[in-house]
Order: C-alpha cells, then structure tokens, then sequence
C-alpha cells in the first residue's frame, strides 16, 4: 500500500504466497494463497466469509499505527498458528499514545470469531474513524465495540424476561445475522415466539398509525402503516380491508391536487371556489374527507364521512344489532324457563316478580319481628337476596326487574315489621264480686297480655297455612321444569280421557289457595280462641290483639316459599345455559 501526493491509499505489488502444509491435527490444507501475516483464522481453515476482509483490514491498520504486525516469525505455520489461538498485542505496547478507544476497536476487529467482529466493514470503519476523533480519556463508549453473541443472547432473553419484546427481537435479530451458527434452532425458536407474541401488539400499534395518518390525510404514510399490517399476516377480513385502504390511499393520492387548490382559494378568499373545488373533489372521491377542516371555513358544505368513518359507524351499528340480539336471545331464555317452571298460564313477568318480592318481604319482616332487631331483619333479607339470585331466580329475571322487587321488598320490610312486643302487658278487666245476700260489686282486675306469643302464634300459623295451600296446589300437577308429558297426542289423549293441562291453571290455582287458606285461617282461630279462654298468652284478647299481623306476615312468607320451589326445582334439574 503507498500513499501518493494527494493523501490517497494505492494498492501496489499483488504477489501471491503459495504453501501446502498441514498445520495441525485440527488444521489441513491443501492450498492456502496469499500473505501469511494479514490472513484471517477462517481463512486459513478454507472456510472464508465476509468478516475475513475486515480482519485483512485491521491487520493493516495495526500495522501502520505499531509500525509492526502482531503475529510474524520465520515459520509460516508459526504464523498461522498464533492467527488462530494468540490474542494480538494491545498497540499501545508499541505506540503509548495512541487512544485506548482505537486500541479496542481494531483488536475487536481482530477477533478470532468472525461473528464477534463488526457486523461490517463500514461499521468498522465508522468505529474507528468515532475513536480517532473522540478525546481520550481512557474509556472506552460500549457503542463502539461490538458486543459477542454470547452477550447478545444472554441480553436477548433478559429483555424477553422483562417484557421487552421489541428490544428483545432487535437483540436476538443482530445475533441471528451476526453470527448465524450461533444456537441457531434456539435463537430461531426465540425470535418466532417473541415476533407472534408482538404480533397483536404491531397490529394495533400500526393500524393506529394508519388511522392517525388518515385522518390528517397523510395518505403515503396511511399506505406504509398498512403495508407493514399485511406483512403481519392479518385476519381475512383485516387483510381485505387493509387492501381496500391501501387502494384508496393511492387513489386520494391522485385526487390530492384538488384539495390542495380548494385551499388556496380559500387562503385567496375565494370561498365560492373553493366550495366547487370540495364538491367536485368529494364528487370524484367521496372517501377523501376533509383533513384540514376547509368545510368548516366555507361553511355551504358537509364533508361526507371517510371510509374509516363510515366502517366504524358500520361497527357500532353492528355491535348494537348483536347486544340487542343477545340481549333479546337472554330474554327469550328467561321466559323459557318461567314457563318451564310456572306453566303457559303463570309464566308472566309480573307473577314471578311478585314471588321474589313476597319471599324477601315475608324472610325479611318475619325474621325481624321474631328476633325484635332492625339489623337482623336487613341481613335476613341480603342473605335471601343472594341465596334466591344463585338458586333460581338470576334464570327467571332481568336485573332490572329484580332490583326494583328488592328495592320495594327493603321498604316492605322495614314497613311491616314490627318491634318492642317482647315484654307482657297488663291488660285491665271487670269482673263481679258477690258481698253478700243478694249484694254484688264490679272489682277491676288485671291479666297479663303476651303480645310477642300473639304474634309469633300468628306468624306460624300463617307461614304454615300459606305453605301448605301453595304445595297443595302444585302437587295436583306433574312435576316442574317439563314441557311435554307425552311425546304425541294420540298418546296423550288415549292416557287421559279428558285432558288436562300440564301445569295449574290462574283459575285453580287461586281456588285451591283460597280453600286451603281459609281451612287455614280458621284452624288458626281455632286456637285463638282455646288459647284465650286458657290463658295462654295468645288469642283474641280485647285491644291487645295482633294475631292477625303475624297471621298475614306468615302468609306472605308461606307464598313466597312455595311459589319459589318451582323455580328452585326447575333451576336444578335444568341444563340449558343460564342467562
């Protein structure tokens, strides 16, 4: 190499070395051409590759700037082998000022492994011309060094470990190039799961620039953005749309000009103009839409929506049609169920409502009134609340109807429920007193009256009658949740002379209730009247009678009991999704 007048590098004397020898067990050739002192360790071994040059390269510039080469002797197998296995001596050994930073970048350039060199000869040269120029200081930037594959790899996977995917594929990326045997199934299987993992993380991130870029109507940016979305393998239907757009994009491409001259007329107040100019430009294209808002400022004209516009608005019109769907399919099954459970007669919204609120008023005012306590009587109701909601119930109703029966059921029960009856009181009454021959008086005595039996008699008395006459009534009927009874109807009818309907009628039901009831209620009295004439505490005691309180309470919750056994029964043995 000679350098001539005006500074430049000349190449001179191409004489070629020429030896045949075997180096060692590991190292065989059968030719080797070229200068022993500049030769690469791959070149040697007959596997040269593109890094071989970079290390003829550095070899040269060792030489200029320690006026020597690292490796020499008299024998070239010598020669050859320190090439292969001896790390070159640091140049400041010879030459003390110069830089560290030049030092490291040609000994890394240096490298025995090909993929531990610079990735090129003109990162290589770029580092040193960085290292040349930069003060030295004595450290050296980690920029400027290649790292190793092994350092690579180890930071690849930490950056995967942490949720860096994008550094860890950038990382993994510059190994898999650098030094391609390097792991190679491991690295590649890395790099594969870490781009499918991205893989929705760039969809979105690109369509996002996609429609960032239409909306300001920067259309080639737009075709980039969903070029790089087609290169992830989209869905069909993503992949048919990105094409719709790109096709678009470089339409509004070619109808760009137009838009551009609407503006200058509007800059020119010509707004007259510029309002031809939009509605021949929107005529043409109609996707274009209005990226700079000049509509707007002409005032006389309506920018139609943008393709993207008008497939969200598609969108949104197509999620509403599918949440009113599942909203009417979810109805439908609750009404299913009612009739699965109630029969075609007592199926109706409004009855099962009225279930789920006599069950929590009858839970909540009976349990408050028997334990005398506010608090109580709230958790017996939440408690019921939730236990009917998970039993049955959640199938039979919306949440709408059920929020408003619990909230009426809440006021229900703190209405009713009725408090302070634990303790007796003295009840006055007149009675004769004989005081001798045909003489008498009126002598006022006292008797305690048990307010809390009165009531807790009426409260059983009630839950019990209700309870029967509600079971009464629905074990005429076969049992819940069947729709059919016989497959068809000749069947049916040669089973049954006269038939019948599968589940209680409006009409029967309210006469067997009303029977049963009234037996009920007059047992009840029954005892009223036994328990008074005893002195029992309970009955029909003047002014201080509230039997009959209990007696309705316990009725309520005797009704909201058995009108739910069908919906419990039928949410057991039902195996049809819930709502």
């Amino acid at each position: 190499m000679l350098l001539s007048a005006d500074g430049s590098v000349l190449l001179s004397d191409f004489g070629l070395a020429r030896f045949t020898h075997s180096i060692s067990q590991k190292l065989k050739l059968s030719s080797l051409i070229g200068t022993i002192g500049y030769m690469a360790p791959e070149f040697i071994q007959s596997t040269p590759q593109a890094a071989t040059d970079q290390y003829a390269l550095a070899m040269v510039a060792y030489e200029w700037l320690a006026g020597t080469l690292p490796f020499g002797g008299p024998d070239e197998r010598a020669v050859a082998m320190q090439h292969m296995s001896t790390s070159p001596p640091s140049l400041r050994k010879y030459t003390p000022s110069i830089p560290v930073a030049v030092d490291e970048v040609i000994r890394a350039a240096l490298e025995k492994a090909p993929e531990e060199r610079y990735p090129s000869v003109s990162s290589f040269s770029e580092a040193l011309t960085l290292a040349s120029t930069t003060p030295d200081d004595g450290a050296v930037d980690p920029g400027l060094v290649p790292e190793k594959p092994e350092t690579l790899y180890k930071e690849g996977l930490r950056a995967r470990g942490q949720g860096k995917l994008e550094v860890a594929e950038q990382l993994l990326s510059t190994l898999q190039s650098r030094a391609p045997t390097f792991r190679q199934d491991i690295v590649q299987g890395q790099l594969q799961q870490i781009r499918a993992e991205r893989r929705p993380q760039l969809l979105a991130r690109y369509r996002a620039e996609a429609d960032a870029a239409n909306e300001i109507g920067a259309w080639d940016q737009e075709i980039a953005a969903l070029e790089h979305v087609l290169q992830l393998n989209p869905s069909r239907p993503e992949s048919k749309q990105a094409h719709a757009r790109i096709t678009l994009a470089r339409y509004h491409q070619q109808n760009e000009h137009l838009y551009q001259d609407a503006k200058q007329m509007l800059d020119e107040e010509n707004k007259e103009g510029a309002r031809l100019a939009l509605q021949g430009l929107w005529a043409r294209d109609k996707y274009y839409g209005d990226p700079e808002g000049l509509a707007r400022r002409v005032k006389k004209v309506t920018a139609p929506p943008t393709y993207l516009q008008e497939q969200i608005q598609l969108q949104k019109k197509e999620a509403r049609q599918e949440r009113k769907g599942r909203a009417e399919d979810r109805s439908a099954d609750r009404e299913e169920f009612r009739e699965k459970a109630h029969g075609p007669q007592l199926y109706r919204l409004w009855i099962v409502c009225c279930t789920w609120f006599l069950l929590l008023t009858g839970i909540g005012t009976v349990t408050g009134t028997l334990t005398q306590s506010w608090l109580i009587a709230l958790i017996a109701l939440a408690v019921a609340g939730v236990g009917g909601w998970f039993l049955g119930y959640r199938k039979a109703l919306d949440s709408l109807a059920l929020t408003i029966a619990s909230l009426v059921s809440l006021v229900a029960t703190l209405v009713l429920t009725r408090l302070n009856y634990t303790h007796p009181i003295s009840a006055p009454y007149t009675e004769t007193v004989s005081t001798g021959f045909f003489s008498s008086k009126d002598v006022t005595l006292y008797h305690l009256l048990f307010l809390g039996r009165q009531l807790n008699f009426g409260l059983i008395c009630g839950t019990i009658t209700a309870l029967a006459a509600v079971i009464t009534a629905v074990a005429l009927r076969p049992p819940w949740g069947k729709e059919e009874r016989y497959s068809t109807l000749y069947a049916y009818r040669s089973a049954r002379k006269t038939p019948k309907s599968e589940h209680l009628t409006i009409t029967q039901l309210v006469w067997i209730f009303l029977c049963t009831w009234i037996a009920g209620a007059a047992v009840a009295a029954l005892f009223a009247v036994i328990g008074s004439m005893n002195g029992w505490g309970f009955g029909w005691d003047t002014d201080a009678n509230i039997m009959f309180l209990g007696f309705l309470l316990g009725s309520v919750l005797g009704i909201g009991v058995g009108a739910s056994l069908p919906i419990w029964w039928t949410a057991l043995t039902d195996s049809s999704k819930t709502p």
